[in-house]
């Protein structure tokens, strides 16, 4: 009763944009906003129809896709995209990473680095991989970082993520020392980043391909020279989901190193919940 007296509240706010910044940058509103999105949560587990929840993640599927829209008829888009080609720059799905990863050289070959915010690293991901967060939760409740939360809350994502300003630091310190093997042997990155959308192959509605956070990472990698004495040959990056991963049996893993039983994983995915 207490939570759903919180998510109305929160929901009387929203007409009101003063009023809710102000609540929300206080500890009241902080608890507003944490116990909204365990309602959700738990709603979406337990309570919520299916159909809803369905009808939920079409509506953020539907968002990113026209995000994505936008950017690709940005002419910087279509720079960048020439940009990684020229480089290099290759997706490979799901089919193709297991089949990699089930060789015995495969740790011998290659690093993955999973640039997700650490939050979703941490619920689940592809076992041997590395973290790197593109974007990270927003951090501080200065003026700009209230505004940037209340974008994400409109929308009832009570995860809102920024750009990492530490992510060229850190591939530097995590990544670089995985790059050679003791035999100074060089390494290929593989790029991951969990979004199905993410291309440079061209299609009649996306010419140029579609940006993903991976497809981000390339080109940050590429434009500072990261990794270039270190890297063998070309970057790669996954096209495919987390889904797309579980459906093909790979068990993805948690921070702990426990596995997640695949069909489990999509029966959450399926209800628009993610771990």
């Amino acid at each position: 009763a207490a939570a759903a007296m919180c998510a109305l509240a929160s929901a009387a706010l929203l007409p009101r944009p003063a009023l809710f910044l102000l609540f929300i940058s206080s500890s009241a509103g902080s608890a507003v906003l944490s116990t909204t999105a365990r309602l959700r949560s738990s709603l979406a587990q337990h309570i919520a129809p299916r159909s809803a929840l369905r009808a939920m993640k079409t509506l953020q599927r539907t968002q990113r896709e026209t995000r994505a829209r936008a950017s690709v008829t940005d002419p910087i888009w279509a720079g960048e995209s020439k940009y990684l080609k020229e480089q290099g720059v290759r997706g490979i799905s799901a089919d193709e990473l297991v089949r990699l990863s089930e060789k015995d050289d495969f740790k011998d070959s290659y690093v993955l680095v999973d640039v997700r915010p650490s939050y979703r690293f941490e619920r689940a991901s592809f076992p041997g991989s590395v973290n790197v967060q593109k974007h990270r939760l927003i951090e501080g409740w200065n003026t700009m970082a209230i505004l940037r939360r209340l974008n994400f809350a409109i929308f009832m994502d009570f995860e809102g993520t920024e750009p990492n300003d530490r992510f060229l630091p850190e591939l530097e310190t995590f990544v670089s020392p995985l790059l050679r093997d003791n035999d100074g042997k060089k390494k290929q990155l593989i790029l991951i980043d969990g979004s199905e959308f993410g291309t440079l192959t061209p299609t009649s509605f996306f010419p140029e391909g579609k940006p993903s956070n991976a497809l981000r990472s390339a080109l940050t990698i590429l434009q500072n020279g990261v990794f270039k004495d270190t890297v063998d040959e070309k970057i790669l990056f996954l096209e495919d989901s987390f889904e797309a991963l579980a459906r093909v049996g790979i068990q993805l893993v948690d921070k702990d190193g426990k596995r997640i039983d695949p069909e489990r994983y999509l029966q959450v995915a399926s209800l628009g919940v993610y771990y």
